[in-house]
């Protein structure tokens, strides 16, 4: 691995934490904060368990509805994408036409009569998806 390539590497508490390539050999990584300090860790087992590669989106970019969009399709991928849209308060995430559904723990305003419209059968026998719709009207 490249000086500068982001990536994911093993957490205790995280499960995974984002970290930058600093020094490519021996392999090590200096991890970026997010709960704790800054740190340098030197990885001395590189199996897929223990560094993955880290998308990077474009500021301003919105996390995408459908994880197959990611260019990195991981565990550390999918995980963190599910968690940043869990914490924007969106709960459904497709990953091909499979739906992932978190439990927010708390009432949502999504599931209100206009919402609920949008699933019904409709007279042709289609049932319409909120979700799908939501990939249209943002897509990427």
């Amino acid at each position: 691995m490249e000086v500068g390539t982001p990536v994911w590497v093993r957490h205790e508490e995280h499960v995974w934490q984002p970290a930058e390539v600093s020094c490519a050999n021996p392999l090590v990584v200096t991890t970026c904060p997010e709960d704790e300090d800054e740190g340098e860790i030197e990885i001395n087992d590189q199996s897929e368990n223990t560094i993955l590669i880290r998308n990077i989106a474009p500021h301003g970019k919105q996390l995408p509805a459908d994880l197959i969009l990611l260019p990195h399709l991981n565990e550390a991928a999918i995980l963190n994408v599910l968690r940043m849209r869990y914490r924007s308060d969106v709960i459904y995430t497709a990953t091909g036409p499979i739906i992932i559904a978190l439990n927010p723990f708390k009432r949502m305003p999504i599931y209100s009569e206009a919402v609920l419209e949008k699933y019904l059968v409709h007279t042709d026998g289609s049932r319409g998806s909120p979700l799908i719709q939501e990939k249209e009207e943002n897509p990427g």
